[in-house]
């Protein structure tokens, strides 16, 4: 089921790797994904800049993928400026076997002003492979943005993501 059991006691932390407007040509559509091995993780942190006129890619942090997955989450391509996702808390909580991954999950007021611009706001979330089955991203509010299941250990497939509301 992807996950090994951890002393209780023990939460496994989150670190987040990056947060932007503007994530690279792949996060048109709203999606939670995991990254399992260092050459995607590579070509995904360096699509990340990809659109920025004149900039190189920085080094892309340290993941050991032997231990930890990167995951993934896009709000999908927003029509304003005023959105943003981000990582909330460092430690995780283990509910029944379920990570809980809190997150900030931001949107302009309807009859707020934004400068017209495409952004596509997405963050990065490294996280240890053991610990729990499934994960839940849940929003300040309290809102299940996705549900996935824990990524699978080195050498297997891993199971697509469910998007929440």
């Amino acid at each position: 089921c992807g996950g090994y059991p951890i002393d209780a006691a023990s939460n496994p932390v989150a670190v987040q790797l990056h947060s932007g407007a503007h994530c690279g040509s792949q996060a048109t559509r709203r999606e939670a994904m995991w990254i399992t091995g260092e050459a995607d993780f590579h070509r995904a942190y360096a699509d990340l800049f990809s659109q920025w006129l004149g900039a190189e890619s920085p080094e892309p942090p340290s993941v050991d993928f032997e231990n930890e997955a990167v995951l993934v989450l896009a709000m999908g391509q927003r029509p304003t400026a005023g959105y943003h996702v981000a990582l909330a808390g460092k430690p995780l909580k283990i509910e029944k076997g379920i990570a809980v991954v809190p997150i900030v999950w931001e949107e302009p007021a309807p009859d707020s002003f934004q400068a017209q611009v495409l952004t596509s706001p997405c963050t990065m979330i490294k996280l240890p492979r053991m610990g729990y089955g499934d994960v839940r991203v849940v929003d300040q509010g309290g809102r299940v943005r996705f549900e996935l299941p824990a990524p699978e250990q080195p050498g297997t497939r891993d199971r697509p993501a469910f998007a929440g509301s």
